[in-house]
């Protein structure tokens, strides 16, 4: 089996994937559903009874939403994002993962590689769209109130539009995710290697990690708004309200200006900053737990397959009689322990 250069392998990436997206998905579906339903509102305004709902603020969309469906209403859509994002984070994880490892590290000049994984990052994306959006739909809708349920949005999506209405928005959804997954990604990436020079350390700390994640997604998530009103608008509307993204953002200027290519960016940003801080930092926490967990369960047979670096400090680590004392799981525990201060630079704590 294919093992990357961090001591995992593929399956283990998509888990690592898998189970972060699902973890930040559900702390920050709230916000989430406020932004839906403010994004929504606004485009109701049309009508004279609906005029009221267009100019919604973060709190009062929230009571809205809790008078009308109840705390729980808040959660509308998690069944449908979960169904969606868990495939797709595990799989845009793992691509990402494997086009950095295998493509962009051995073959691309290092003054060029800054860009290369910019570029892997919106494969990574076009890879896992197909996973991503039907559950976006269902999950829109849902939030939305145009839906109850999750099997009564997805039945009725496929008898009234087919398939293809699962796909509804798929270019509006890929016009905001390829860029917003490459600036992403990309800023992660540079303010990880920014952090590391100015603490002239290699191993970063959690915290360190989930800040660099969220002020990566909050930045982010501001530069894409619009592109994001422009998907929930045609991911919620009927068939025949709009032809298509330049109709709906004529219609969006026409009505609002330019602050209404704005309308929730404030809950997108305040849903972002978190859930990429948790997103990036549960991802780099289950990668150090499943390598942790790997080395554990089979300390000798995953020594070639180790890191350079762990390899180099299991070595300087087993002439030392203290480290490992005793015998079994605990014994292991104490040495690999051992091995990650050396690796981090750090003074074991006692």
């Amino acid at each position: 089996m294919i093992t990357f250069s961090d001591g995992l392998s593929l399956p283990e990436h998509l888990v690592a994937g898998g189970l972060a997206t699902a973890t930040a998905v559900t702390v920050m579906h709230p916000l989430d559903t406020v932004k839906i339903f403010m994004q929504r509102a606004s485009q109701l305004a049309a009508a004279p009874t609906s005029s009221a709902l267009a100019r919604h603020t973060m709190p009062t969309a929230a009571q809205a939403i809790i008078t009308d469906r109840g705390v729980m209403g808040l959660y509308s859509g998690l069944n449908a994002n979960l169904a969606g994002q868990v495939p797709s984070g595990a799989v845009k994880f793992a691509m990402y993962e494997t086009l950095k490892q295998f493509l962009v590290q051995p073959h691309v000049p290092a003054q060029y590689r800054s860009l290369a994984e910019v570029a892997s990052a919106a494969v990574a994306f076009l890879s896992c769209s197909v996973l991503l959006v039907p559950g976006e739909v269902v999950k829109s809708r849902l939030q939305a109130g145009v839906y109850r349920t999750f099997q009564e949005g997805l039945l009725r999506i496929l008898r009234e539009e087919g398939v293809r209405g699962l796909y509804t928005g798929y270019l509006a959804t890929v016009i905001r995710d390829v860029p917003y997954t490459m600036l992403e990604f990309g800023l992660y990436e540079q303010l990880k290697r920014a952090c590391r020079w100015t603490i002239s350390r290699e191993q970063l700390h959690a915290q360190e990690e989930w800040a660099m994640g969220g002020v990566a997604g909050g930045m982010t998530g501001w530069l894409t708004t619009p592109l994001d009103v422009i998907k929930t608008k045609l991911m919620t509307a009927s068939r025949s309200q709009y032809r298509g993204i330049p109709a709906v953002a004529r219609d969006v200027l026409e009505r609002d200006g330019i602050t209404g290519l704005f309308t929730g960016g404030l809950a997108r940003v305040l849903w972002l900053v978190p859930f990429t801080a948790v997103f990036f930092g549960t991802h780099e926490i289950l990668k150090r737990k499943l390598l942790q967990l790997k080395y554990e369960l089979e300390p000798s047979a995953n020594v070639s397959r180790m890191p350079m670096d762990r390899r180099r400090a299991r070595r300087e680590a087993e002439p030392v009689p203290q480290l490992g004392v005793g015998r079994g799981r605990a014994a292991r525990w104490s040495v690999w322990a051992d091995q990650r201060a050396i690796c981090d630079r750090r003074p074991r704590l006692a």
